[in-house]
Formats: structure tokens, C-alpha cells, sequence
């Protein structure tokens, strides 16, 4: 993997590759590898090899060194604060009862995975919820939000927010 990491092209790409790692390790070219999963929860898995059903997958896309796309799936909590932030980022995908929840990013943007964290946090933190596996996922997935954000911080030149 050594080769992956000469010159200076695709900084992006190489930062998430070095974090998270690859989610096809056969291919060989970075200019190749476009996705990662960037989740903290890829070792929870039940007694099948399926995720547990509390696990909220997160996905980044990278199209260019200037954008994301950040995808969420399976146990996704879509409601409370976190359905205000949809509805404040004029997303259409997030409503209550749904599996994902994705939208874009580019550079300069990353705040918001930190606006997000703090919504996913405050789906229990407080209030009543309507599912009780979110008391598992909330928490991880703002952990891996803005674990997120710290790497495309240092990717995109960006002060390092200390949440």
C-alpha cells in the first residue's frame, strides 16, 4: 500500500484510506477508490455476520478533493433534533420511519457533521425516544461524525473544532 501514498495527488482520498482503510482491498490505484466506510461500529456484528440492528453505517463518497457525500444507513434515529437539522439543512431524504439519511458536503462545510453530532446526541440526551437501540446508535454515530470532521479538517486546512 506503500505506492498509494507517493506524490501529492488525491489528498482526500489518501487521509480516509490512512484512517479508515479501504472497503475493496483488491483494488490497487487510489485514483480507483471513491468509498469508505468511515463508521465507528464496522467490529459490531451479531452470531449471522450481520450488523446489529442498533448499527448506523456511515459512508462517505468522494467524487473530488473539494466535496463529499456522506451517506447514512440502517438504524438511522430520524426524529427530534436530528429531524429539525434535516429540515434546516433543507434535506429532503430524513424522515422519521427512515433508513438513510445522505447529503454533500464541500470544503468549508464540515461544521455541519458537528451540527449533526450534537443532533444525533440530542435524540437522548433529555427527551423520550421512540426507539430504544438509540441510546446505542446515537452516541456512536456522532463519535464517528465527528471523527470525521477532525479528518477533513486536517485534509481541508481547517482550525480543529475540540468536540
Amino acid at each position: 500500500m506503500a505506492e498509494l501514498f507517493e506524490g501529492t495527488a488525491y489528498p482526500l482520498r489518501k487521509a480516509l484510506l490512512a484512517e479508515y482503510g479501504s472497503l475493496d482491498r483488491r483494488v490497487k490505484k487510489i485514483e480507483k477508490i471513491s468509498r469508505f466506510r468511515v463508521d465507528e461500529c464496522e467490529m459490531l456484528k451479531g452470531a449471522d455476520g450481520n450488523p446489529l440492528s442498533h448499527v448506523c453505517t456511515i459512508y462517505v463518497d468522494v467524487p473530488n478533493d473539494e466535496e463529499i457525500k456522506v451517506a447514512l444507513y440502517g438504524n438511522v434515529p430520524i426524529e427530534g433534533p436530528v429531524e429539525e437539522w434535516t429540515k434546516a439543512q433543507h434535506f429532503e431524504g430524513g424522515r422519521e420511519g427512515s433508513y438513510s439519511l445522505s447529503f454533500a458536503l464541500r470544503k468549508g462545510e464540515q461544521d455541519k457533521l458537528s451540527s449533526l453530532a450534537q443532533a444525533m446526541r440530542g435524540v437522548v440526551v433529555g427527551r423520550r425516544y421512540s426507539v430504544p437501540s438509540y441510546m446505542y446508535t446515537c452516541p456512536r454515530t456522532a463519535d464517528g461524525l465527528d471523527h470525521l470532521k477532525r479528518v477533513l479538517d486536517e485534509v481541508w486546512n481547517e482550525p480543529k473544532n475540540k468536540n
